[in-house]
């Protein structure tokens, strides 16, 4: 039992701060992207020299284990059943 809590916290730990750092990359693309001005054009900013597209696999990646982690740190199912049985 405690070692699964543990794991569980460490895995929040993980999630929190994956989201964190997650959000500081990809705000600021996500507002010039939706909102673009006229001297920005995405279609040329973004190509392959710019490190965002060079990780975006890890990135992704990242993204991915982070939802795994935060489903299953968020099993209600599971955790109702693991509090009824106590």
């Amino acid at each position: 039992m405690i070692e699964e809590i543990g794991r569980n916290l460490v895995d929040c730990i993980y999630v929190s701060h994956s989201l964190f750092i997650l959000s500081k990359i990809m705000t600021p693309h996500a507002i010039n992207t939706r909102y673009p001005t006229k001297e920005h054009n995405p279609l040329e900013y973004y190509n392959d020299n710019l490190p965002l597209i060079q990780l975006f696999n890890e990135l992704l990646e990242i993204n991915e284990k982070t939802i795994a982690k935060r489903d299953a740190i968020f099993n209600f199912e599971r955790l109702s059943r693991d509090c009824s049985q106590h």
